[in-house]
């Protein structure tokens, strides 16, 4: 496998990954002007096995939280791509149908409409009484046991070089002063991805096969379960914590688990999802309504073009067109200011 992945056909298709919607961005046109030269420098040092990751460069996003995010240098997110492919369908046979990340055909919409699936299936058609457990991940990236995770990966690929250069990658963020058991892996890298829902793989299996979870789903850390006997679902609570701790090293976040009536709304991967119709959760809207706020700022002071401005509509009412929220869409949308400034930039151009 590791000859396989050496060679300058693979890290070409690799680099035309990883450069995909990012060709403006500085470390790839850098990387571009010598483009010859770089794979064929990086082709040598996989293939002498002299290979070394380069440092990470931090930063803060805010989205629903803040989330600390790490990026590899691009020639490493090259590295990252090549051992993907190379590694990944090794996996995916291996992966339970309802686990719905970083995988072909399972995005965010599928795991949606296959709980509304499950929801309408445990309540015989929405005529008997159901419940769900809701429970995700603490810090799940961060808490990653970097000895259990090799372990897992070991198990599958066989290749001592493939195993010496996962290792690599595995170890590359890990700071030395901090002592202890390595754990964390950033949340920036496409191989983390991969690699976190291998770590979580051994849970899938866990619930399905030994608890005999029928409804079972899975979008990363974010797990739910339905159930028609709600003490069944408590039972089933204890028993995937004992399992996380004792096997995998992880906690369930205290705040984030509850069992309640699937009447009520399940929360799942920024929707609240009921019996009969989906709507969007009050903090996503209230997180649109201040970036609108903020556009209309920046274009006063022509910080941004009516372009920015549409672009985020249109994702926006990409997002929303998968719940009931037409005309909650279009009343933060109808921003007088927003529309009447638009208006005179379209005349100034």
């Amino acid at each position: 496998m590791y000859q396989s992945l050496c060679s300058f056909s693979e890290l070409y298709y690799a680099y035309c990954r990883a450069r995909k919607l990012r060709r403006q961005k500085r470390c790839v046109v850098r990387f571009e002007q010598s483009l010859e030269h770089n794979l064929g420098y990086l082709l040598h040092a996989l293939s002498t096995k002299t290979y070394y990751h380069g440092m990470y460069r931090e930063f803060i996003v805010c989205d629903s939280k803040k989330r600390l995010i790490r990026a590899a240098p691009f020639s490493d997110r090259i590295v990252h791509h090549v051992v993907c492919a190379h590694i990944e369908p090794l996996f995916e046979k291996r992966f339970i149908y309802d686990s719905y990340v970083c995988r072909k055909q399972k995005g965010t919409h599928r795991a949606i409409r296959r709980l509304k699936k499950f929801m309408y299936g445990v309540s015989r058609g929405y005529t008997r009484r159901a419940y769900f457990l809701k429970l995700d991940i603490s810090k799940y990236f961060q808490s990653i046991d970097h000895e259990i995770l090799y372990v897992l990966l070991t198990r599958v690929i066989e290749d001592v070089d493939i195993r010496n250069l996962l290792r690599l990658i595995i170890d590359s963020s890990y700071d030395s002063n901090r002592g202890g058991r390595k754990k964390g892996i950033p949340i920036g890298n496409l191989t983390s991805q991969l690699f976190a829902n291998i770590y979580l793989n051994e849970l899938d299996h866990y619930a399905k096969e030994h608890l005999y979870c029928r409804y079972y789903i899975r979008y990363m850390d974010d797990i739910v379960i339905c159930s028609e006997d709600k003490h069944q679902l408590h039972d089933i609570r204890d028993a995937l914590q004992t399992f996380l701790t004792e096997r995998l090293l992880l906690t369930i976040h205290p705040h984030k688990v509850f069992i309640s009536p699937i009447t009520t709304g399940i929360p799942f991967l920024g929707y609240i999802l009921f019996p009969h119709y989906i709507r969007l959760r009050t903090s996503t809207i209230k997180r649109c309504k201040r970036r609108i706020k903020k556009y209309v700022i920046q274009l006063q002071k022509n910080k941004i073009t009516t372009q920015k401005i549409q672009t985020s509509r249109a994702s926006w009412y990409g997002y929303a067109k998968h719940a009931h929220a037409w005309h909650i869409s279009k009343k933060i949308w109808s921003h007088k200011t927003l529309i009447s400034l638009e208006k005179n930039d379209v005349k100034r151009v």
